[in-house]
């Protein structure tokens, strides 16, 4: 989400309304403007974050190629895959700067949507 250039205090606030007169009117407007756009945000606008949707095999522990440059994410986050999604979980293998790995363990594939983030 994008905001508008930042807004100085206008030196010509004065006379009649002045200070009272800026703050009713401009700095109300800009908080107005501020309060929507953040409940805008979605996930990814949040975080630093990669989503990715797999297929892990049965008992299996897949690598997934970690999309934060030079980053390690910090936390997991599994958006859709049906029922047994709590059968994911992190892999034996530590997450490194270029792999992060899930593990299976269903009797059967699953697939799952997941967001990983710092």
């Amino acid at each position: 989400m994008k905001f508008g250039a930042f807004k100085e205090f206008r030196k010509e606030a004065q006379g009649e309304n002045g200070v009272e007169g800026y703050l009713d009117a401009d700095l109300t407007k800009i908080i107005r403007e501020l309060s929507i756009g953040l409940t805008r945000l979605s996930l990814q606008d949040n975080f630093d974050s990669f989503t990715v949707t797999v297929t892990i095999p049965a008992t299996t522990e897949l690598a997934i190629r970690n999309q934060l440059v030079g980053r390690l994410p910090a936390y997991k986050l599994i958006l859709r895959g049906g029922d047994n999604t709590h059968l994911v979980v992190d892999g034996e293998t530590a997450w490194n700067l270029n792999y992060v790995y899930l593990k299976n363990n269903h009797v059967d594939p699953l697939t799952v949507t997941v967001v990983f983030f710092r």
